[in-house]
């Protein structure tokens, strides 16, 4: 319970924070009647519902670096976090690293996007050119770990409110990835269509397993023998080549490492490694899979009957694709791509087949041409045929 104590001519209110041998008195002074007696109101009100949140003195830095050790080693790759970690040391410590976690306010983090866009020194890449300012693009990465620092630090009770939530970002628009054509696309197989040249025929199957099995470069690259099956037609993918920090290896717990490859150069601080799939553990919800499929892929109305807020939560957190969609889709690109493809690197042969069928078709029937002529000449006009070259 909160008191009011009267000192001078303010007041203030008196309660207690902590547990066992940390519980200690916390005096907030300097308060009119009013404000000190709405202070107790409020205080009760948090401690009945279990919503109050003490008084600490821990500053972001502090904060942060136990983050990374309870929260990142353990669900994030490698890759994530070896760049929140640089983002981190680079832009967050030297800026609000000494500020208390608690000061942390919605005005504040809006000042330090504005600083960080228009003053700060934007950290040294090493062989690429220096620039200006901090993108936007990076800010936007530093904001999306330090929502998830905080939301962090409000589920630990060390703050009541995450100030990133309402934070103004500057505007960025992400670029997008070029794509190769199909016309593209069949031109750099055709290049690579070189089984006497071992690199160039190499590139020509990782492009096929690419496009066909939708796999990423580090899946294709991981791809060993004994995970395809030539019976089934199916290739398993539960392994990935990654080049990783050495550091991590040992650090991070979701990093399932199969085999090190041997370091070629000594004194270099990363190493390649074939290990898990970062999608070993993505979120697969056969319900929303099954409704998408029986809807016809009607977004709107499996989202309205599952609940999620946005349809692209759906598609990104829940659906997965059960494996006869996937053989559907593998036929379509056997007849509509791989098909075209063959029959655009066989035209001759189909042209010289065809000329030789009606070639033997006016043999056979002599009054056919005849027919054929006055028919043109029928249905073309003159001011076509004047036209003609």
């Amino acid at each position: 319970m909160a008191s009011i104590i009267k000192r001078g001519k303010s007041y203030s209110v008196v309660h207690y924070e902590g547990e066992g041998k940390d519980r200690h008195q916390i005096w907030e002074s300097g308060l009119s009647y009013s404000a000190a007696k709405t202070r107790k109101v409020q205080l009760e009100m948090e401690e009945a519902n279990n919503t109050h949140i003490d008084q600490n003195n821990i500053t972001v830095s502090e904060f942060l670096h136990e983050f990374l050790q309870k929260y990142g080693e353990k669900k994030w790759v490698a890759s994530t976090y070896d760049g929140n970690v640089g983002l981190l040391e680079n832009y967050v410590y030297p800026y609000l690293g000494d500020k208390k976690l608690r000061s942390i306010r919605v005005k504040t983090v809006d000042d330090y996007y504005h600083f960080l866009l228009t003053e700060a020194e934007p950290a040294m890449n090493p062989g690429r050119p220096r620039r200006e300012h901090i993108s936007p693009s990076t800010i936007h990465d530093i904001h999306k770990v330090l929502r998830c620092a905080f939301n962090q630090a409000k589920r630990w009770e060390l703050i009541a409110k995450n100030p990133f939530l309402d934070a103004t970002l500057p505007e960025h628009k992400e670029r997008k990835r070029g794509a190769l054509t199909p016309e593209q696309l069949y031109k750099v197989l055709e290049f690579t269509d070189r089984p006497e040249f071992y690199d160039r025929f190499l590139i020509h199957c990782a492009i096929h397993l690419a496009l066909s099995c939708t796999m990423r470069g580090g899946e294709v690259g991981g791809l060993q023998w004994d995970r395809v099956s030539i019976e089934h037609q199916a290739i398993y993918i539960d392994r990935v080549i990654d080049r990783v920090d050495k550091k991590l290896i040992e650090k991070l717990s979701k990093m399932d490492i199969i085999y090190t490859f041997p370091n070629l150069m000594m004194g270099t601080r990363t190493v390649i490694v074939l290990k898990q799939p970062k999608t070993e553990g993505s979120i697969r919800h056969t319900s929303a899979s099954t409704k998408l499929v029986l809807s016809g892929g009607d977004l709107k109305a499996v989202q309205g009957d599952g609940g999620w807020n946005t349809p692209d939560m759906l598609t990104k957190c829940y659906a997965h694709i059960l494996d006869e969609n996937w053989r559907v889709i593998a036929d379509k690109m056997e007849t509509e791509f791989y098909g075209k493809n063959r029959e655009k690197n066989e035209p001759q042969e189909s042209q010289t087949a065809q000329v030789d069928t009606l070639l033997k078709l006016v043999q056979d029937n002599p009054d056919l041409l005849q027919q054929f002529l006055h028919f043109l000449k029928e249905s073309v006009s003159p001011l076509q045929l004047a036209n003609k070259p």
